[in-house]
């Protein structure tokens, strides 16, 4: 049988806590509760909750006929106290799922609140426009392995746990818990959790015994179980219902990996009731009619177990793909296809980094997708920008901050008017072209292989042409955090250039580079340990400036920027909540007033922290350039710098870019945010935002269809 849809089988599992004490047995086993009055007080309130807590099934024949339902009460700060009953049924004469809910009495019986629920379906208008937008009800799947039904069951137990510990503990509502009992509830809440998912995978095994077989059926081929998605399959409401059911599945049938964008679409919907052709519809409405009827075509009759949940997600995104795809290069396996994903997004944000067509750089893939996969493996694309960066910064820029300078008469940092120096922002022509000589016409493995080379050379690199001070030192996140950490591990905040450079070199990552994120962006870089002090990944959290969620993790990665393991990201979230709870400390006044310090530099130190080193000493200047001239094409490596500058019309872009008034801004403060303003420019192909892209990366975020029909 699927694993989307449950059986009836334990289907009547009845749970009475008190049948064996568990409660109690978690409170003094692990909670050091050895008083019997407050281990009695702990069960008394474990009985309360859920007898104010209920969730019930209801089979047609408890509501008398007028189908069967799921009825989930709760109650909490956010009602004010006030009891509510969540609804989900199946109106046995329409064959729609509704949802809605109702204030329900407090006390009563089980009978009691089951007859009260029926009562309320027997009452219920079915002409009411309210129940078809499921005003009022809840985000429900069809199937109990959704994540909504994961954090329900999650929530019960948090809720429960909560009242227990008050009485047991004696904190007050809204107060935090005290540390003895955390061993407790670290035992308590995974149990309870489990419990209550199998509570509602019964409920929901009985409740869809009651659904259209042929509906459900192609939900599962589809792997969409939404209520929506089922009453759009049974027609929705209104006359014909029957017969727009079967013109609907037929067309689910035929595309099942596209049902989420058809019963998303009125367009479409109304389409295919009016039988119109399918594949012309489907390229019509999907992406502003961007995608070609072959790409279309491609997907038909393909399940999402054979191409993976995100086609599914995002189809306009991989008909996208799929357009730009010779047809005899097209996935032949769910491997295949998610190694076609990948490939495709790291080629889309290795594109708009360096301004080339992405069908140049797919050219290479011969689709062979999984092999080109394995090039991004441990070394995404986003990678690319820092490299660039890096080079742009210690090589090009430079020479450039020279050349402006001087027409103000300023030769060297050492002078009396050295803080009017200045550094030219906006020059995208320049970059541009640096970017150009650096990747020239490379294949992107080519490309990805030198991104590669320069991760691992990066502190190398640095340690030749960049000058590090004792200064270069920043407040702690939290201190190191070595007891209580899930695993016996230890998160230790990094607080140095130094501690960078050598989390780097041991991890083979970028991080030495960040020393500057650190002290004047809100960057915080963890380093998370096994006790014995072996590393096991890297994290950059950063300030969001949010007071309610102060802080976001960026990027976490393990050894050569692999995934980390669970360890690490379980040891992760507890940090993460500790600073949430307020059981972890973060001087938070100590940070601001290091960082206005550090921000706070003349403009000659500016310069020093945007190049590494003066940029008026001209044997700095040549010593940089010979620190990257095995990463240029072997024939500029013989040439100085400023031949090299005048060789790729790198010099003449600098003349170039002087005619459009570029703005010029002294390094007051703001340098940071005019950093970021020059990395949003217009590239190749115009699409925007490179820095945007690669911030998407980073933080792992799937690209929508909207955002995908904007780009194209």
């Amino acid at each position: 049988m699927a694993r989307d849809f449950v059986s009836e089988k334990n289907s009547h599992i009845q749970y009475d806590p008190e049948a064996y004490g568990r409660t109690a047995t978690i409170l003094s086993k692990f909670g050091g509760v050895d008083n019997p009055q407050l281990l009695e007080k702990g069960r008394k309130a474990e009985a309360e909750w859920r007898a104010e807590h209920r969730m019930a099934f209801l089979s047609d024949e408890d509501t008398g006929g007028h189908g069967s339902a799921i009825a989930i009460m709760e109650s909490g700060p956010l009602y004010d106290d006030t009891f509510m009953t969540r609804l989900i049924w199946n109106r046995s004469n329409s064959q729609i799922i509704e949802r809605s809910l109702f204030l329900p009495h407090k006390e009563m019986t089980e009978k009691g609140f089951k007859s009260q629920v029926a009562d309320f379906l027997r009452a219920a208008d079915p002409s009411d426009e309210r129940l078809e937008h499921n005003h009022g009800g809840f985000a429900c799947s069809l199937s109990p392995f959704g994540a909504e039904w994961k954090y329900q069951s999650q929530n019960r137990a948090k809720r429960l746990w909560y009242d227990i510990s008050q009485e047991v503990y004696g904190h007050s509502n809204g107060d935090f818990e005290p540390k003895e009992a955390y061993p407790a509830q670290r035992a308590f809440l995974p149990m309870t959790t489990r419990f209550e998912h199998r509570r509602i995978r019964s409920l929901l095994a009985r409740f869809t015994a009651s659904l259209n077989p042929e509906s459900l059926k192609i939900m599962r081929q589809t792997g969409l179980y939404s209520p929506n998605v089922y009453n759009w399959l049974q027609g929705g409401r209104g006359d014909h219902a029957a017969e727009k059911a079967v013109l609907r599945r037929q067309a689910a049938r035929s595309f099942p990996v596209l049902l989420g964008k058809m019963s998303e679409s009125q367009k479409i919907t109304e389409a295919i009731d009016r039988r119109e052709p399918l594949t012309p519809v489907l390229a019509r409405n999907l992406s502003h009619g961007k995608i070609d009827e072959n790409a279309v075509k491609s997907l038909s009759g393909l399940h999402w177990q054979r191409v993976g949940r995100h086609v599914v997600k995002t189809p306009a995104e991989t008909l996208h793909h799929i357009g730009r795809t010779p047809k005899n290069w097209l996935p032949k396996s769910r491997k295949d296809w998610a190694a076609f994903k990948i490939v495709h997004h790291e080629i889309g944000t290795l594109a708009k980094i360096i301004g080339r067509e992405p069908k140049s750089l797919l050219l290479e893939t011969g689709g062979n997708w999984q092999k080109m996969a394995s090039v991004f493996a441990s070394n995404p694309a986003v990678g690319v920008r820092d490299m660039l960066d890096h080079f742009y910064d210690s090589v090009v820029l430079p020479s450039y901050i020279v050349r402006e300078n001087a027409k103000n008469g300023i030769h060297g940092l050492e002078t009396k008017d050295a803080r009017k120096a200045q550094v030219p922002y906006t020059v995208t022509r320049t970059m541009n072209k640096a970017e150009q000589v650096l990747c020239g016409n490379k294949s992107a493995t080519r490309i990805m292989d030198l991104s590669a080379r320069w991760h691992r050379q990066q502190i190398a690199i640095d340690n030749q042409i960049r000058d590090f001070s004792e200064s270069d030192i920043w407040p702690a996140l939290s201190e190191p955090q070595t007891h209580g950490v899930p695993g016996n591990l230890a998160i230790r905040p990094l607080t140095s250039t130094e501690e960078l450079q050598a989390e780097g070199a041991r991890m083979n990552h970028c991080v030495g580079g960040y020393s500057r994120a650190c002290m004047l962006e809100g960057s915080h870089i963890l380093a998370i340990e096994t006790a014995a002090g072996k590393p096991l990944s890297t994290v950059e959290i950063c300030e969001t400036g949010d007071p309610n969620s102060p802080l976001e993790v960026e990027q976490h990665f393990a050894y050569d920027n692999e995934d980390p393991g669970d360890p690490s990201i379980k040891a992760l979230e507890w940090y993460m909540n500790g600073i949430r709870k307020g059981s972890i400390e973060v001087d938070w006044d100590g940070i601001a007033a290091a960082r206005e310090k550090a921000n706070a530099a003349d403009a000659s130190n500016e310069i020093l922290k945007r190049t590494g080193f003066d940029p008026f000493d001209a044997e700095r200047r040549e010593r940089a350039f010979e620190a990257f001239k095995e990463f240029l094409p072997k024939s500029q490596r013989s040439l100085t710098l400023d031949a090299w500058l005048e060789k790729t019309g790198i010099e003449q872009t600098f003349r170039k870019d002087d005619k459009e008034d570029l703005s010029l801004d002294f390094l007051d403060g703001n340098f940071g945010q005019a950093r970021n303003d020059s990395a949003d420019f217009e590239i190749g192909n115009g699409i925007r935002l490179a820095a945007e892209q690669s911030r998407m990366v980073a933080n792992d975020r799937e690209t929508s269809d909207d955002d995908w029909a904007a780009a194209i």
